[in-house]
């Protein structure tokens, strides 16, 4: 069974939650800034489409539209920034996990190896003892 690459995923993760939370910023900025600006352009192409201004839609509703959907984008582009910084939190947790167990299995295969050099010297030993017996 092939392990999983961890650190592939954790620099998949970790590019996810930059640019999700670069978006979630630039929404932010866009919602204090250009809210009331959004609001207008809604209100004016509504007017327009209605065939003028008109007491159809109140322009406060067009910029509560505006408002939502940018709430909403910026909420979903959090909950997604937020969702990859903990995938790319727990690759790295495994990754460490996984560095450290091999590291652990290693000295163990080391410390077998060397013991088994000692064992073939000692052997070597006690045949060249016997060939100088004989």
């Amino acid at each position: 069974m092939k392990s999983p690459n961890y650190a592939r995923a954790r620099k998949l993760f970790g590019a996810i939650s930059i640019v999700s939370f670069s978006i979630f910023v630039l929404l932010f900025v866009i919602l204090l800034t250009l809210g009331p600006i959004i609001g207008n352009v809604f209100s004016s192409i509504n007017s327009s489409l209605n065939g003028g201004p008109g007491p159809s839609t109140p322009p406060s509703s067009n910029s509560d539209t505006a408002a939502l959907a940018t709430t909403i984008a910026l909420v979903s582009s959090l909950a997604t920034a937020i969702t990859s910084f903990v995938g790319f939190l727990s690759t790295l947790i495994l990754g460490w996990r996984k560095e450290k167990r091999e590291a652990g299995l290693a000295v163990l295969e080391r410390q077998r190896l060397e013991t088994e050099l000692e064992k073939q010297k000692l052997e070597l030993e006690q045949l060249r003892g016997k060939k100088k017996k004989d």
